[in-house]
This record gives structure tokens, sequence and C-alpha cells, in this order.
């Protein structure tokens, strides 16, 4: 199955839709999905056997993971699992290689999200409280990602699926 595809397909309608009917001009990217497109890693699932986190909570179990190995870095984005008829807002570890760590999901299988500085998670949780940059309402949107892309990871974006 081609994942890209799959977020591609999924995505660019409801990336298109928001354009066009909500476009600020403080923002950077006119939606999550504009920016996942455009700048999103797409990694494929591994399932790692490793020691899974608390369910419903992968924000925080990223986080954790990421805190205690510096080889993981903390990545947010949409993830699909095959239980699932849509992809989700998630959280995971990657490596600089690209290769996926779900400290949460037994089963993902695709992954499209952008590996973020520790400093930048720390500096969010410091100011709002709790984990999910890319969860928060416009906070990505309108914040230039060099402040907050870690940029040691491999990430292969849609960007060739686009203009195919």
């Amino acid at each position: 199955m081609d994942h890209g595809k799959q977020f591609l397909d999924w995505m660019q309608p409801i990336a298109t839709l928001r354009e066009q009917c909500y476009k600020h001009p403080k923002y950077l990217w006119s939606s999550l999905e504009s920016l996942l497109i455009k700048e999103g890693g797409l990694y494929i699932g591994n399932n790692w056997k490793g020691k899974k986190g608390t369910p419903k909570e992968c924000f925080r179990n990223a986080f954790k993971l990421s805190s205690k190995d510096a080889n993981y870095v903390y990545t947010e984005g949409l993830a699909f699992a095959p239980n699932l008829p849509l992809p989700l807002a998630h959280a995971w570890c990657t490596t600089l290689d690209g290769k996926v760590y779900d400290p949460t999901w037994p089963d993902g299988v695709a992954y499209l999200g952008i590996p973020v500085l520790r400093e930048a998670v720390l500096d969010f949780i410091g100011k709002q409280g709790h984990y999910g940059i890319l969860d928060y309402p416009n906070l990505p949107l309108q914040t230039p990602l060099e402040q907050w892309l870690d940029p040691r990871v491999e990430r292969t974006t849609l960007q060739p699926l686009i203009s195919a």
C-alpha cells in the first residue's frame, strides 16, 4: 500500500478547503494538513516491541521516551493504524535515520509528521502546561518552522506526490 498517497488523498481536499475558507494573514500555513503536506516527513511503522506507555497519552509517552534517550526525537503529526478509518493526531519518536519508535500504539503503519526540537517541546510545555504542539490550535501555523523543526532527522516529504 502506498501510504504517502493514502495520506495525500485524505488530506489534500481538507487542505484545499481550508485554504479557500480560512486564510489568516498571520499564518504561514492555512491548516495543519497544509503544513504536513509541505513539510512533514513520511515514516513507515516498524512494530517496535519496546515498552509501551499509557494508552491515549501519546504526546506524553513520546516526550518521555525522547527525554530518556537522545537517539529518539520527539515527532508529532498524523498516523494511520489498521483499526482506524482515518489518521489521528499522534506523537511518536523517530531516530535520526527516520525509523519510527512508537511508545503508545502497537500497530501504527504510517506516520506523517515533523520532528520537533527538544527545546521547543520544553518551551511549549512550560508555556501551555500540556503536551501536543500540533494539537494546539494555530500555534504551529504561525510559528516559523526553523524555530521547532529538528533538521537532524531524515524525512521524505509528500511534495513529489503532489507534482506527479
